[in-house]
């Protein structure tokens, strides 16, 4: 068959299942060229040699070979392709990996999944449905939680509203730029340092200020559109100093008190990265956050692990849980590398479970004892999923 045909083939395939835009669309993205390059190198935590056959944006590789690799891996380009080439590539290349990762839309992301493949979303969003009460919500906050709304009592920090420029150059030299330039290095572009953006998004909100007496130590921009609010652009003074006096806090109780007094509904907390064992995403999640998927963010990392019991990938699974799409629910992935037990199921499902995440699946090198089985089916319903590698189901 020509390559003309097998382009008609295609489309002619695509319009039969989807309504006409979104055939058109997703035949546009399928027609995109991405990069392919074949990664070797020392996973990240056990240090033995992992494969990666990556096809996507190359942009994205800094980010993902820093989550796999314990030091640069050795990149072969392999060239560039369309995403209708994929089965192409993956006979020629596949057998080469221990994982296959193909970064693209969520949409085409979706569709790899029936062949094997987790779609993980490049980003999720944590949000917080304020409650009618403060003391109710405090009080079903784990004891992380509590602690630190007890540290900002006890440093007596305060917060203020301001709305001046004078104050927003001092939050934005002093506080949000060094903040981000040292903590967040690898995301530096111009959306997380432009200035002009700052004052943007100032002009259309406020700036919180948090006070030790009468000294500006931390804050944020928060900006509300409809009943929720967006805190953004978060900054701290001489970080070394205040992250481990609490300060860190303040900037997500600090906007609940001010949410409360304004009626707003919900606070979106920004993006975080998909990995259940991420210091922001757990941070996040113990203020009693949602995750949802990203409405800024769409891109997806479709992911096939290849060599289950190759030690690199077992490695790579057992340190990264992760949260996928499974259709329009958000699920965990957790591997394990220990017998499971009754008590180890419910550490885990207090370590991870999270409002929002609808199913947590629990991956086991060793074998799943059926009594365990039945056990976590009584207690848990649909809501956590058993698998092992000598079963695969």
């Amino acid at each position: 068959m020509s390559a003309k045909a097998r382009r008609r083939s295609l489309s002619e395939a695509v319009h039969a299942h989807f309504p006409l835009p979104s055939a058109n669309l997703l035949l546009r993205v399928l027609g995109l060229s991405v990069s392919v390059y074949l990664l070797k190198g020392k996973e990240k935590h056990g240090g033995n040699p992992i494969s990666v056959l990556f096809i996507g944006n190359p942009s994205a590789l800094p980010y993902l070979c820093n989550i796999i690799y314990a030091e640069d891996p050795d990149r072969t380009d392999l060239g560039s392709t369309q995403l209708f080439r994929l089965h192409k590539i993956l006979l020629m290349y596949g057998r080469e990996a221990d994982v296959i990762v193909v970064q693209s839309d969520r949409f085409v992301c979706s569709l790899l999944t029936r062949h094997g493949y987790f779609s993980i979303p490049e980003w999720v969003e944590m949000t917080l449905i304020l409650p009618s009460s403060l003391t109710a919500y405090v009080d079903k906050l784990g004891s992380s939680a509590q602690k630190d709304i007890h540290d900002i009592e006890r440093y007596r920090y305060t917060y203020e509203i301001a709305i001046d420029q004078e104050k927003l150059e001092l939050f934005y030299h002093k506080m949000q730029l060094p903040y981000i330039e040292k903590r967040h290095r690898e995301l530096l572009d111009p959306h997380f340092i432009n200035y002009d953006d700052v004052q943007r998004n100032f002009h259309r909100g406020v700036l919180l200020l948090v006070k030790e007496n009468e000294k500006y130590i931390a804050g944020s921009i928060i900006v509300t559109l409809g009943s929720t609010a967006y805190p953004s652009y978060l900054g701290v003074l001489d970080d070394d100093y205040y992250l481990p006096r609490g300060v860190g806090a303040t900037l997500y109780y600090f906007p609940i008190l001010w949410a409360l007094e304004k009626s707003i509904r919900t606070i979106n907390f920004g993006n975080s990265r998909p990995f259940l064992n991420s210091g922001d995403f757990l941070y996040k999640r113990k203020w009693d956050l949602r995750v949802q998927r990203s409405a800024i963010f769409y891109s997806n990392y479709a992911i096939r692990v290849r060599e289950f019991n190759h030690q690199g990938t077992r490695d790579f699974c057992l340190h990264n849980p992760f949260i996928y799409e499974l259709g329009s629910n958000l699920c965990g992935m957790i591997t394990v590398a220990e017998p499971l037990t009754g008590e180890r199921m419910d550490s885990l499902w207090k370590q991870y479970a999270a409002q929002g995440i609808s199913k947590l699946t629990i991956f086991s090198y060793e074998p799943v004892d059926a009594k365990l089985r039945e056990m976590v089916r009584a207690k848990h319903d649909d809501a956590v999923l058993l698998m092992d590698v000598k079963r695969k189901c």
